[in-house]
């Protein structure tokens, strides 16, 4: 009985049964990319709720960009972040 809510992806690297895969959500739903890549029977790596948490050292989802709007005073500013994924990720994809 959720609400509709879409997201697309891509798939950038696949080893060892594992994928890296871009996510682009447009709606902002809570657990959204985990909830849609469960239904896809790819649960994210290490994810306590929606896989399995032993697959993985932690949950291994990461925001690389991220784009907010900060109100001020003179008016909305729109700000972009950019963080590169953690270097366990790819750790955990060379893993068998």
């Amino acid at each position: 009985n959720g609400k509709p809510s879409h997201t697309y992806y891509q798939v950038l690297e696949s080893k060892n049964g594992k994928s890296l895969l871009e996510l682009k959500p447009t709606t902002g739903r809570t657990h959204q990319l985990r909830v849609h890549l469960r239904y896809l029977n790819t649960p994210i790596l290490g994810d306590p709720i929606y896989g399995d948490e032993k697959s993985a050292p932690r949950l291994m989802l990461h925001a690389r960009d991220l784009e907010i709007t900060i109100p001020s005073s003179t008016g909305n500013i729109r700000k972009t972040f950019h963080a590169d994924a953690p270097e366990e990720f790819e750790d955990v994809l060379r893993r068998p």
